[in-house]
């Protein structure tokens, strides 16, 4: 018997080995996985710190060079008014009723008081009145 009880030794031997190293290279594999997330939060950690850099700056001197600076100017209203511009337009439009209201014809300053055609069917106002009520 002592043959079988080697042989089931060896055996025992055998598997035992075998586990050990299935063990050693399932530890192998986790320490490869470790090492890789590792590294990759090392990567992200410093993808964010160059990517928030400027805007930390920016918090930091905010904070506490300019922390009690004002962010906003005075609000008021601008004057949009160009009164160059109100003149020439001014100008353009009372040529424009003068020269339909006393017919230019042609002299820009055809201004006749005696003659009826002045008031006459030119296409202005309603019904031919030249102040268009």
């Amino acid at each position: 018997m002592s043959a079988n009880r080697g042989l089931a030794n060896t055996f025992t031997t055998g598997l035992n080995t075998g586990f050990k190293g299935a063990g050693q290279m399932i530890n192998a594999g986790g320490a490869l996985q470790k090492d890789e997330q590792n590294r990759m939060n090392d990567d992200r950690e410093n993808f964010e710190r160059q990517r928030d850099f400027e805007f930390d700056q920016y918090n930091k001197f905010m904070g506490g060079i300019l922390g009690r600076a004002p962010t906003s100017g005075n609000r008021y209203t601008p004057n949009l008014v160009d009164p160059t511009m109100a003149a020439a337009s001014g100008a353009m439009a009372g040529y424009g009723f003068g020269n339909q209201l006393f017919g230019g014809g042609g002299s820009n300053f055809g201004y006749n008081p005696g003659m009826s055609q002045n008031m006459g069917s030119r296409g202005m106002g309603f019904g031919n009145n030249p102040y268009g009520f």
